[in-house]
């Protein structure tokens, strides 16, 4: 690990550390050199990369923001259709896209009922297109 980690702390500048850190984390597929970023929301972004790369649920647990740390998890369960992992999440929102997110692509409608919030419900019930910003907030299109 040593020898990779070397160059990236030579980096004074610790927007272009972190990209060396990230770059680093990617290319070898260790999450070690995630840790070394000093930016929370960096180095999240990092462990979130690797994890649904990898499909490795265990890398979201090592995210240090909470909402990036339930992105994660939802990114994960939606990209191995595994509702589970849903039950990780901490805030209501995003537990109930992530069961929306498993359950329209996969017509298990049954899922719709673990959601909580009316409007997502029904959005999964009904299958409306839904739209989602970069930062992982998501909402019903307006279809009129």
């Amino acid at each position: 690990m040593e020898t990779a980690e070397k160059p990236c702390e030579l980096i004074e500048d610790a927007n272009s550390r972190a990209v060396c850190y990230y770059d680093t984390a990617l290319a070898l597929r260790d999450s070690f050199y995630c840790g070394k970023i000093l930016d929370d929301s960096k180095a999240d972004i990092c462990y979130r990369a690797l994890a649904v790369n990898a499909g490795d649920a265990s890398l979201c647990d090592k995210m240090r923001l909470q909402f990036d740390k339930d992105i994660c998890f939802q990114k994960l369960a939606q990209s191995r259709g595994d509702d589970s992992l849903c039950e990780r999440i901490t805030g209501p929102d995003e537990r109930d896209w992530c069961y929306r997110f498993i359950a329209v692509p996969s017509n298990n409608l049954d899922l719709c009922n673990k959601i909580s919030s009316e409007d997502i419900k029904d959005n999964c019930l009904h299958k409306r297109e839904v739209t989602c910003d970069t930062t992982g907030k998501c909402w019903v299109a307006d279809n009129s």
